[in-house]
Order: C-alpha cells, then structure tokens, then sequence
C-alpha cells in the first residue's frame, strides 16, 4: 500500500501543531491509499487487500478490494471537498483523533460505498441449510468445525454506504539525514446504513430484507517492525423485515495490537479483543429476556520472524451466546419460541 511522505523542511511547523492543538496542522494533497476500509464492518481476520487512488473532474476518490477467509469487501470513495486533501495526526493521540472526528459528524465530506460478502459464514449456512448431511459429517463430539468457524455473522453479505470523515495517521522516520513524515494509517468516523435480502438464523439461511443504521468511529495505524493498533467502536439500530429475528439496538467495539518489541507475557499486549451486546426493540416473545446476543472473542498474537520474514499467528477464539427461535434439524422448521444458545468459536488466522 503506497504511504504518503511530507517533505522534510516541513516536518517542524507539523510536529509543534499537532503536539499543542487538537487541529491538524496541514493536510495531504491527493493520496488515500493509505486509507482503506478493511472494513467498515466488523471483521477478525487479517486479509490480502488492493488500492488505489486518483482525482475525477477534481475530486479525490479511490478504490479497493480484500479477500480473506472471514471476510472479503470491495470499496470506493469520493471526498465531497473538491479540492481539499485529508488532515494529518501523529500516531498516539487517540484521543485527540477521537475529538476532531466528533466534532464533525453533521458536517461529512467523503462518501464511501462498499460490498462485503462473509465467505466462511456464507459456507457454513449455505452447508447446512442446503447440505444439512454433509454439514453433519464435520461434526466431531457434538462440536461442528465448520460452524464454529463461520460464527459470528449475521448475513452472508452486505451493501453499505458510509457518510462521514477521514483523517490520517502519520509517525516520523528518521533517514539520510533527514526527518520525514510517514502515513501510518487512518482513522473515519460518520453515519454507517447497511442493508441486505438474507439473514443467518441457527446457522439457516432466511430470507428477511434487513436495514442497519450505525455511528461508527474507527482506524489503524501501523509502523512497520514496531507496531500495528486497529480499533472499532459502533452502535446503531438495526430491523428486520422477518420476524425471526428481533428488531434491536446493537454496540460493539473492536481492537487489535501488534507490539513486535513486547518482552513477555501479557494478556493485552499483542492481543485481539471484540464484543458485541444487543437489546430487542420489540418483545415477540413473553420469555425474551433483556439482552437477546452476546458476542465475545479473544485472540493471543505470537510475532515471529521466519526467514527474514515478519508473520503474526493467532490463537483466537470466543463465545456467542444468543436468543434464538432453533431450528429443528428433523422437522425442518424453526421452534415456535425463543431460548438461549450457546455457540462455541475456533478462529485462528494468520497475518504477514
């Protein structure tokens, strides 16, 4: 992914700037490559992406495309503010980023549209929707492998549409004598309106016309051999047109670091840690309780270096608990009321 360089002789106006004010000191004339949106909904596993940028008529706009196993997405942009580049931010000043961005929900300047399709999730439902014989024999001591991998999604795709701010994230590199500026990454936050025709429910896929509507604040910013931090934070509102699934309001966050320079055990550093809490805005059953999902993951990192070569195996794993009307696997129908299940996730990955 190409990265953005300021010119040295301008680097000690931009350093006092952003060490004193929460406003960007200057902003970066046309590249947004460093800036893609893997992705706007929420995703586990580290994916191989493509990008690039350009101007249309004096617009800045891009592209990109990422494949991976947990989940793949295409994605294009326009910054509304003809002629007008992206501000810059030092790495480290979260909370500063947190505060510019939030100031500027009602006064958006880039729009974002973006295709995703959860391929593990889409098999694993596809398999035993379709399939149920096949699916069964991946089952080993009541645990099915397929379906811990391709839980944790609710739709096999979706169609978004972003409205909101982008700003980038940048670190300084010393070489040659010389100070530059560095593209770490990005960080966005905006109006989020989701939609799509299935929904996964027990792991079988309905049919059921579902829109979501979310403010969203995330980013990620990496320094090649030191460190790589991504977060999500997210809540919204989202309905179903089948009543299978409850209409409700959802919050999650997400966060994820590599600290390659971490000496020792931790729970925190070089870890992966998602959580997902939702409430039913109706109650289609006497029984249902407050809280109808909880989704909980957690991921080990383990940095190594082979050959040369950086790479980030991950343990993960997690639970999902929800308030389900099961589907009955003989009868081939789903169980007139509600109750709890719990849902058991082995997803490993690996990143380069």
């Amino acid at each position: 992914m190409p990265r953005q360089t300021l010119q040295a002789q301008k680097v000690p106006r931009l350093l006092s700037t952003l060490r004193h004010s929460t406003h960007p000191a200057r902003t970066c004339p046309t590249a947004l490559a460093g800036l893609l949106f893997w992705g706007l909904l929420p995703g586990t596993s580290t994916a191989q992406s493509w990008s690039t940028t350009g101007r249309v008529v004096g617009f800045e706009t891009g592209a990109t495309i990422s494949l991976g196993a947990y989940k793949a997405y295409a994605s294009a942009f326009v910054n509304l503010a003809r002629r007008q580049g992206t501000p810059v931010f030092l790495t480290g000043n979260e909370g500063r980023i947190y505060a510019y961005l939030g100031r500027r929900l009602l006064s958006p300047k880039y729009l974002v549209v973006q295709a995703t399709l959860y391929p593990l999730a889409t098999l694993s439902s596809y398999a035993e929707t379709y399939h149920p014989r096949q699916f069964d024999r991946l089952e080993v001591a009541g645990f099915n492998v397929l379906r811990s991998l391709g839980s944790g999604s609710e739709e096999p795709y979706a169609l978004s549409l972003l409205v909101g701010n982008i700003a980038f994230l940048g670190y300084y590199e010393h070489a040659e004598g010389s100070v530059r500026v560095r593209q770490a990454g990005s960080a966005l936050a905006g109006l989020l309106l989701s939609t799509g025709h299935w929904h996964i429910h027990d792991n079988i896929r309905v049919n059921d016309r579902w829109w979501q509507a979310e403010l969203i604040l995330k980013g990620t910013s990496s320094r090649p051999g030191l460190e790589k931090l991504e977060w999500n934070f997210r809540g919204g509102v989202k309905l179903h047109g089948n009543h299978l699934a409850p209409d409700a309001v959802a919050f999650a966050l997400f966060r994820d670091d590599v600290h390659w320079q971490a000496r020792g055990f931790s729970l925190l550093a070089n870890s992966q840690i998602a959580y997902e809490v939702r409430f039913p805005l109706d109650e289609q059953d006497q029984a249902m309780p407050f809280v109808v999902r909880h989704l909980f993951r957690y991921g080990k990192k383990f940095p190594l270096r082979m050959g040369g070569k950086r790479m980030v195996p991950q343990l993960g794993g997690g639970v999902l608990w929800e308030w389900v009307r099961s589907y009955d696997r003989q009868a081939r129908r789903f169980q007139p009321h509600g109750a709890g299940q719990w849902v058991w996730l082995i997803q490993p990955t690996v990143s380069f």
